[in-house]
C-alpha cells in the first residue's frame, strides 16, 4: 500500500505541473491521466481487499474476545470470587465453562458467583476449620437441585462476601467419597460445618434463600456483623461505668486488627457505640435505628445496593439490641 500511495502522489504532482504550465491535452497528458485513473481504481480495489481482510481479522479477534469473555470472564469470576471473597482459593471451583460445551447455565452444576465448586481432591484442602461452611450436595439430573439453584444465587448475593463463611457445592454423582463421608442419600442435601471443629449439621429447614440466610446468620453471623466483636458489644451494652473505655478499645482494635469487610462493619459498630453513649443519642439508639431502617426497607423504592447496605446495618444493630441483658463471657 505504501508503493501505491507513492505512485499516486507522483502522478498527482505531474498533473498539477501540466495544468500550471498550460499544456494542451497532449498524448502525455492523456497517458498521465489514464495512468492516474488506473492507479486510483487499483488502489480502490486494494483498499476494499484490505477492508475485507480487516473484517475477517476482526471476526477472528472477536472469537478470541468470546474466549476472553467466556473463559477469561468465568476464570475472572473464579479469581475474583475466590481471590476477593475467599482469599487463596482462586484455584478451586471450575463450574460454568461457557462456550466449551460445559454445563448449562441454568443447571445446578453451573458456576454461581460467590460459591466454591469443590470435589474429592480439593474439598479437604480448602475446608480446614478456618471458616464456617455451608455445602450443597447435588446431582446434575436432579429437578429439585435445578430449582434450588436460583435460591443459592440469592444466598450467595447476601452472604458470598462474608469473611467468616464459605459457600460450597459438590456434585455428589461425581464425588462418591464425599457423598459417602457425609451420608448423602438424596438431593439436594445441605450440610453446615462449624468453624473450628467442623462439626457437621444437616440442614432440614426450608429450601429458600431467606430461610437459609437466616439460618447461616445465626451460625456464622449475618452479613454486617463481626464475630470477634460480639463479646465487646455485650460488655458495652450492659456496662454502667466503663462504656468509654470499651469504645476506645474496640475502636483501636478495628483500626489495627481487622481487615476487609470486618474492618468496614467494625467501623459501623464503633459508630453505633458512639451514638449509644449517654452524652449522644443514648442506649435506645440501636433499637430506634433498627426500626427506622426496617421501615425504609419495607416501604420499598430504594436502590438494590442501598437495600443491601441497610440490611447489613440491621444485622449489626440486632447484635446490640439482643445484647441487652446478656451476660458477658470473659475470653
Amino acid at each position: 500500500s505504501n508503493h501505491c500511495t507513492s505512485e499516486v502522489s507522483s502522478i498527482t504532482a505531474k498533473l498539477t505541473t501540466i495544468k500550471k504550465q498550460g499544456y494542451p491535452f497532449t498524448r502525455e497528458l492523456k497517458s498521465t491521466s489514464l495512468h492516474y485513473y488506473t492507479m486510483t481504481r487499483s488502489l480502490t480495489w486494494i483498499c476494499v481487499a484490505l477492508l475485507l481482510v480487516g473484517l475477517a481479522s476482526a471476526d477472528e479477534y472477536e472469537d478470541g474476545g468470546d474466549y476472553g469473555g467466556d473463559y477469561g470472564g468465568d476464570y475472572g469470576d473464579y479469581g475474583g470470587d475466590y481471590g476477593g471473597d475467599y482469599g487463596d482459593y482462586g484455584d478451586y471451583g471450575m463450574g460454568g465453562m461457557g462456550g466449551m460445551g460445559g454445563p448449562p447455565a441454568d443447571g445446578p452444576e453451573s458456576h454461581i458467583h460467590g460459591v466454591l465448586d469443590l470435589d474429592d481432591a480439593t474439598f479437604h484442602k480448602v475446608i480446614t476449620g478456618s471458616h464456617h461452611v455451608f455445602v450443597e450436595f447435588y446431582a446434575p439430573w436432579c429437578g429439585h437441585c435445578k430449582s434450588f439453584k436460583d435460591e443459592y444465587v440469592g444466598i450467595a448475593q447476601e452472604l458470598g462476601d462474608n469473611d467468616n463463611l464459605l459457600l460450597v457445592k459438590v456434585d455428589a454423582d461425581d464425588n462418591k467419597q464425599l457423598a459417602e463421608q457425609f451420608g448423602i442419600q438424596g438431593f439436594p442435601t445441605m450440610v453446615y460445618l462449624e468453624k473450628g471443629s467442623l462439626k457437621e449439621e444437616h440442614y432440614e429447614g426450608e429450601r429458600t434463600a431467606d430461610a437459609i440466610v437466616d439460618y447461616l446468620g445465626d451460625k456464622a453471623g449475618a452479613k454486617g456483623t463481626v464475630e470477634g466483636l460480639k463479646e465487646s458489644v455485650i460488655e458495652f451494652v450492659n456496662s454502667k461505668t466503663s462504656q468509654d473505655a470499651i469504645l476506645k478499645r474496640v475502636s483501636e482494635a478495628v483500626e489495627t486488627e481487622y481487615q476487609g469487610s470486618d474492618a468496614t462493619y467494625g467501623a459501623y459498630y464503633v459508630k453505633v457505640m458512639k451514638k449509644m453513649l449517654p452524652s449522644e443519642k443514648g442506649p435506645g439508639y440501636a433499637k430506634d435505628e433498627l426500626e427506622r431502617l426496617n421501615r425504609m426497607i419495607s416501604q420499598g423504592g430504594l436502590r438494590e445496593e442501598k437495600v443491601r447496605e441497610f440490611k447489613a446495618r440491621v444485622a449489626a444493630l440486632k447484635v446490640f439490641v439482643n445484647a441487652a441483658g446478656t451476660q458477658h463471657t470473659e475470653l
